[in-house]
């Protein structure tokens, strides 16, 4: 019988649900950078982190330009501090909140 991981330790399922959880809150985000494309002269907004765990709802504050140009590089995800997972790569650290992706296999 099939547990749906290909490793002893639930690695491939738990990127799955990783990955699953991380397109939901970039899904939630687009929605905030929609809406505030018609907010006149705010620039900064609450961006939901997009890390890998699914109880968390700490949100990330950033101007909708640079939340716009992290995720325009595919695979580059915005997360609170300390919110980054050890098999990712931090790619930029800004104030209160990193870009990661993940580290190649």
């Amino acid at each position: 019988m099939t547990t749906g991981s290909s490793s002893p330790d639930g690695r491939a399922a738990r990127e799955s649900t990783d990955w699953g959880t991380r397109s939901l809150l970039r899904a939630v985000n687009e929605q905030v950078t929609r809406i505030g494309a018609s907010a006149n002269g705010q620039i900064e907004f609450d961006y939901v982190c997009e890390c890998a765990d699914s109880t968390c709802f700490t949100s990330v504050r950033l101007p909708r330009s640079e939340y716009a140009r992290i995720t325009a590089t595919a695979g580059w995800f915005v997360v609170a501090d300390g919110h980054g997972m050890p098999e990712e790569h931090v790619v930029e650290d800004g104030p209160g909140y990193l870009v990661v992706t993940r580290e190649s296999d």
